[in-house]
């Protein structure tokens, strides 16, 4: 009887591994389609707008240009973070479903050894690189703002 429930539990615990694995990689998927595309957007937009702005008007003061330029240098800075963001959030779901398939192999008794530990690591550098990806795209608008500030007034 308890061989039977012990044969029941790991099945299950099998079906469970199958399942995170199936939902690590559809997160590995969705990384790359998520919000990072709203920066990376409004980044590119506002720098074209700000480059299409100092064109038309010539005779600005060497102030409005500095606050111009720290402004793209923000958003390319956003975009360039997201970018990186990108790379170590694909990193750490392809870990975790090698992870999630080593655990079924192990239940199917075939021993491998973990290399999923990394995960933490690329986790930690994917939340650090948003972070600064959604910093930057804010100090881009306050300099954009600043910008527009000064020529307003």
């Amino acid at each position: 009887m308890k061989e039977k429930k012990d044969t029941y539990n790991e099945e299950r615990n099998y079906r469970n591994y199958e399942a995170f694995r199936e939902s690590a990689l559809n997160n590995m998927f969705y990384s790359m389609q998520r919000i990072d595309l709203i920066i990376i957007s409004i980044s590119s937009g506002s720098i074209i707008i700000i480059l299409n702005f100092l064109k038309e008007i010539h005779c600005l003061p060497m102030c409005t240009k500095v606050f111009a330029f720290i402004s793209i240098l923000m958003y390319i800075f956003a975009i360039i973070i997201n970018i990186f963001s990108q790379f170590t959030a694909h990193k750490l779901h392809s870990i975790e479903a090698e992870w999630a398939l080593q655990e079924m192999d192990i239940m199917n008794n075939i021993r491998k050894e973990n290399e999923a530990k990394d995960s933490k690591t690329w986790n930690t550098l994917t939340i650090i690189s948003n972070v600064l990806s959604v910093i930057f795209l804010a100090l881009g608008f306050i300099f954009s703002l600043i910008l527009l500030e000064i020529v307003i007034f």
